[in-house]
């Protein structure tokens, strides 16, 4: 296996810290960031109405209601989902998360514009 050249790496590190800009700008300037959650999980079948509960309280809706394989979307702040993840952990156990990261548009002008 080739070790990954001198410029590749950093060219992901330059990748990563632009993201990470983007995101803290997102976070800092604009209330319209919001992050999705999907959520996979194995429960047991008396903890599903308690699992729908927690779920009707932040706003997310079931994909999936079999207690094997019980999947879950929620969008909301990257806060409410790490608290999400955190209280829902008790009910059975996670099987696999995907988050999109945090995604954010503007309230007010100026739009965002393609240069040529």
């Amino acid at each position: 296996m080739t070790p990954p050249c001198a410029a590749a790496i950093a060219e992901n590190r330059v990748d990563a810290l632009v993201r990470e800009d983007l995101h803290q700008h997102i976070r800092a300037r604009h209330a319209g960031a919001r992050e999705l959650l999907l959520i996979k999980l194995q429960i047991l079948p008396k903890h599903v109405e308690a699992v729908g509960a927690l779920l009707r309280r932040v706003g997310g809706k079931v994909l999936s209601a079999n207690p094997s394989s019980y999947i879950v979307e929620l969008t909301s702040t990257e806060t409410e989902i790490g608290e999400f993840i955190a209280n829902v952990g008790a009910f059975g156990e996670i099987v696999e998360v995907v988050r999109s990261g945090v995604l954010g548009i503007a309230r007010a002008n100026p739009r965002l514009h393609v240069v040529k």
